[in-house]
Formats: structure tokens, C-alpha cells, sequence
């Protein structure tokens, strides 16, 4: 598989311009050195920090969808600059939620405004706060994989041509998880 990277800045830095640029796809075995999104710590300086050492891929923290789409304040502190972004790629955008309007319009912000090279469902959390507002792993039981396959169909169509992924858990039977990622793929 391939990723294709929406908006890459020159590697050395001389492109001239401010704005992103499209670049061929980039093989998966060079994204092997992964910074994984981690809520409190995956923030710009972090990601920054990651790839210097080496890092060839970064997600950004869990980003709560509906807030990410109603309050542009959160957005712009999250992303900071287009300007700071250029050499944070390639870049994978997480967000968590159960409210599949949200997590397109999500999608659609961070690929559209933004230039995320991917977008990714956090399906893993299982923090307190996961529970009390049903994302994460909460979403994993039975009962709500019609809305979870919803919400990644909705994210997928809003995000296109950017990959959607989702961090999954493994569910209590091997048949069980590949059911549910099969649903996920669909």
C-alpha cells in the first residue's frame, strides 16, 4: 500500500513558496518509525522533536470532533500556522467521537483546511471520559458497530481521497476483531 501525501513541503526547505505542494506517494515501508497519537503529549513540538530523531509519520493527539468543527479558536491551536505544519508531514489527524455528522465535518476540515494526509477514529481510548461521552473503546461493543461502521463510511466519503483509518482494540475473540475490522473496511 501506498499513502500519497497532500501537502509535503521541500525537504530542503528552498521551495520558493509558503504553501503545500503534492508530492508522489510515499511508500509504506519508509513510514516505518510511527510517533502514535497521545492525548496531552502529541502536540506540534512533540511531533517536531519525534522526527528529527527520526520519525517518518505522526498523528496528532485525540481531537474531540465536535469541538474541532464548532470552535475554530481549538483548530487554530492545534494546528497553530499552515506555515508551522509544512514540515510535519506526513501527518494523520485523530479524533474521537460517535456522532457520524461531526466526525465528516471533522474530516472534511482537517483535509480540506488543513491538508492532513490522513484521518484517523480513535476506537482504543478507554479512559473514564471515553465511557461517560461513548467514543473509544466503548464503541466497540456490538451493539454499536452499526453506528461506528456509519461514522467511518460518513468520514471516508467527507475525506476523500485522504485514507481514513481506526485505532481499534482487540475485541475478546480473534473471529470477533476480524469481523468488526472487516465491517470497519466496508
Amino acid at each position: 500500500k501506498r499513502l500519497k501525501s497532500n501537502a509535503v513541503s521541500d525537504p530542503s526547505g528552498s521551495s520558493g513558496s509558503d504553501g503545500p505542494r503534492d508530492l508522489p506517494a510515499v511508500p509504506l515501508p519508509a513510514l516505518s518509525r510511527v510517533v502514535a497519537p497521545m492525548v496531552g503529549a502529541s502536540d506540534l513540538a512533540f511531533r517536531k522533536l519525534c522526527r528529527r530523531h527520526g520519525a517518518t509519520l505522526a498523528y496528532t493527539e485525540m481531537l474531540c470532533a465536535r469541538r474541532f468543527v464548532e470552535d475554530a479558536a481549538y483548530r487554530f491551536s492545534l494546528f497553530e500556522s499552515q506555515r508551522c505544519m509544512l514540515n510535519d508531514r506526513p501527518l494523520i489527524v485523530q479524533f474521537c467521537g460517535n456522532d457520524a455528522s461531526s466526525l465528516a465535518a471533522a474530516a472534511a476540515l482537517a483535509v480540506g483546511q488543513h491538508g492532513v494526509d490522513g484521518v484517523d477514529l480513535n476506537l482504543g481510548c478507554p479512559q473514564k471520559r471515553a465511557k461517560e461521552a461513548l467514543y473509544g473503546s466503548y464503541l466497540l461493543d456490538t451493539e454499536h458497530w452499526p453506528r461506528v461502521f456509519s461514522c467511518v463510511r460518513a468520514m471516508a466519503a467527507a475525506a476523500a481521497p485522504v485514507p481514513v483509518t481506526c485505532k481499534i482494540r482487540l475485541l475478546p475473540t480473534l473471529q470477533e476483531t476480524i469481523l468488526f475490522a472487516k465491517g470497519l473496511q466496508a
